[in-house]
């Protein structure tokens, strides 16, 4: 009895299959990144990015950045900005999280 147990889960763990989790769908991002310098110290970041799960068919996710830039020196700045970013919430991961 216990051989034909264990026979039967090793089957089991052969033939089960859990749901799809994506990784072998390739997605797609694309982005655009921008300084603009307005002066010595200063400059205005842009940034745009659209990231598509399965190669630009699902939207997924748009973040829009902007800021001004201060140039501490040739190595440093800091930066003060807004970001929006929208996110589809129509992924069961998301609804899930938004219930409990």
């Amino acid at each position: 009895m216990k051989k034909i147990l264990g026979l039967l889960i090793l089957i089991s763990t052969f033939t089960m299959k859990a749901q799809e989790n994506g990784e072998n769908k390739l997605g797609s991002w694309h982005m655009y990144f921008g300084t603009n310098k307005i002066s010595n110290k200063l400059s205005i970041h842009t940034e745009a990015q659209l990231r598509y799960y399965e190669q630009a068919k699902n939207f997924n996710q748009l973040l829009l950045r902007t800021g001004l830039n201060y140039h501490i020196d040739a190595n440093a700045w800091t930066t003060f900005g807004y970001g929006y970013i929208v996110t589809d919430g129509s992924f069961e991961e998301f609804r899930m999280k938004r219930t409990l």
